[in-house]
């Protein structure tokens, strides 16, 4: 299953059985060098726990799609806004937790997934919430400016 919002939404099962999917996940994930974890709101990562812990289906909590319009400069670019804070804007999630909650709950219409990579610095393993961008044009053609991201471990051959 990809990571985009094209993917169709799967009736989610019961809420007791959504929470102690998720928290298992969450419990057995660790970072490993590589892996992919994806950036989530989170308020509506919030919203979606007091949903479940509430036990009802038709709860005013229901979070909806999930939705990452707070953490984005525009919807233009879709580029992160700057100094976001973990466990204060956004919740990282492993990606098996990610694809879960995109077959359950979907993804609101045109928003990427933010998915972002484990890597190995110097005595830590980190997700890099923000990878290098690079601005590329022909000296000849200034005008037509293309970017790309890139891991702070990737090589030049990369």
């Amino acid at each position: 299953m990809t990571a985009n919002s094209r993917c169709s939404v799967a009736e989610p099962p019961g809420l007791e059985t959504q929470r102690r999917e998720i928290e298992c996940l969450l419990r057995e994930s660790e970072l490993q060098a590589g892996d992919s974890w994806y950036v989530v709101d989170r308020r509506w990562f919030e919203q979606w726990k007091e949903f479940v812990e509430s036990g009802d289906q038709n709860s005013s909590s229901f979070p909806g799609q999930i939705d990452n319009t707070e953490l984005f400069e525009d919807l233009d670019s879709y580029h992160l806004k700057e100094r976001l804070v973990e466990n204060e804007d956004f919740m990282l999630v492993p990606a098996a937790v990610w694809h879960k909650l995109l077959q359950w709950f979907g993804m609101v219409d045109g928003q990427p997934a933010l998915e972002r990579k484990v890597v190995d610095l110097p005595s830590t393993l980190k997700v890099e919430v923000y990878p290098v961008e690079i601005f590329l044009c022909l000296h000849s053609n200034m005008e037509n400016v293309t970017s790309a991201q890139f891991s702070r471990t990737d090589s030049i051959c990369e």
